[in-house]
């Protein structure tokens, strides 16, 4: 019985560790990093941006920790919307390769401050 369970112990420590490994080495098709950052002034009112066509993957997280609600259209942000919860973290290597690509947000809280990392 002890046996069996340092075998347990082991293999679940090896899930964990190959996990992290695996979550520390995500490859990230681009190599060339931008950072832009767009303050959302006004509490509840949608900010948008259209990013190049050739990013190949985006990062996005609020600077003051705050709700993001995220869309992908003009004048949906308030509507038809994700949420980026406050201290989380959005990541995408899934890019439209299409020129004109919008994606728009709004934060309750205002002079809100999206920090985004686009890799081209």
């Amino acid at each position: 019985m002890k046996n069996a369970l340092r075998v347990c112990v082991v293999i679940a420590a090896c899930l964990i560790v190959a996990t992290l490994v695996l979550a520390s080495s995500k490859q990230v098709r681009g190599t060339d990093p931008t950072v832009v950052n767009t303050l959302l002034t006004t509490p509840d009112t949608e900010v948008c941006f259209t990013h190049p066509s050739d990013i190949m993957a985006f990062e996005i997280h609020g600077r003051l920790a705050s709700d993001i609600k995220m869309a992908f259209a003009v004048g949906t942000s308030g509507t038809t919307y994700f949420t980026i919860p406050g201290g989380g973290v959005y990541f995408s290597d899934k890019i439209f390769q299409s020129t004109n690509q919008v994606m728009c947000w709004q934060s309750a809280t205002p002079s809100e401050v999206v920090e985004m990392i686009l890799w081209r």
